[in-house]
């Protein structure tokens, strides 16, 4: 009796365990960062972890501001391309029966793939 007890509060002690917190600068997957690598994704998040660990000199967050304007020029260039892919295959896709453009539709999807698949 004592053992059964003994069981049944050992497997229900997790579940007043509270899960990890997750941190700003913990690595996020590519897929939910929508439009950067993973590379330059690691590159943002070593230069804030250098800049966190350290005193946060003057040279270091200039080094950050600097990996942060760069890719944020990046990212509006890459969003661009996607609004007007978008665009396009919006309008393509509108067509109905024998002028839908069904070649032209798959070579656009397949661009706005491309953009994502980037690395």
């Amino acid at each position: 009796m004592k053992s059964t007890i003994f069981l049944a509060l050992a497997a229900t002690t997790t579940a007043f365990t509270v899960p990890p917190v997750r941190t700003a600068l913990t690595r996020i997957p590519t897929a939910i960062q929508g439009l950067m690598t993973e590379e330059e994704s690691k590159s943002i998040i070593d230069k804030a972890h250098l800049c966190a660990e350290s005193e946060c000199n003057v040279e270091d967050v200039d080094m950050f501001l600097s990996e942060l304007r760069e890719q944020q020029m990046m990212l509006r260039n890459r969003l661009a391309e996607v609004t007007g892919m978008i665009s396009e295959l919006g309008t393509v896709n509108e067509s109905t029966g024998e002028e839908r453009k069904v070649d032209e539709i798959r070579e656009t999807v397949r661009a706005i793939a491309r953009i994502f698949m980037m690395g």
